[in-house]
């Protein structure tokens, strides 16, 4: 982190950023991606940032998975024919 600090902040005050990057022992590549954050950021930007992401797009609002998961009480649907053990072939109830 310190070492990204000091070497956009000699880019900012006018130094070449290829002499900035071969003395950091750096790309050049990676000088440019620092002082962008370093733009849009401000002093933050260049430093590690987590790549998690920030929400789940597939998961389920909160209220829809509060129904979901909410038993069901009195009132079943469907699974009237199913039993919890699998049919004998040849033999009919």
């Amino acid at each position: 982190m310190e070492q990204r600090y000091h070497s956009v902040m000699e880019a900012v005050s006018g130094a070449p950023v290829t002499e900035v990057a071969r003395r950091y022992g750096v790309s050049r590549q990676a000088m440019h991606m620092w002082l962008g954050k370093y733009q849009r950021e401000g002093i933050a930007g260049p430093a590690d940032h987590s790549h998690r992401r920030r929400f789940q797009p597939r998961q389920l609002y909160a209220e829809i998975e509060v129904l979901t998961c909410q038993p069901r009480g009195s009132h079943r649907h469907g699974g009237g024919r199913f039993t919890s053990r699998p049919p004998v072939r040849g033999v009919h109830h």
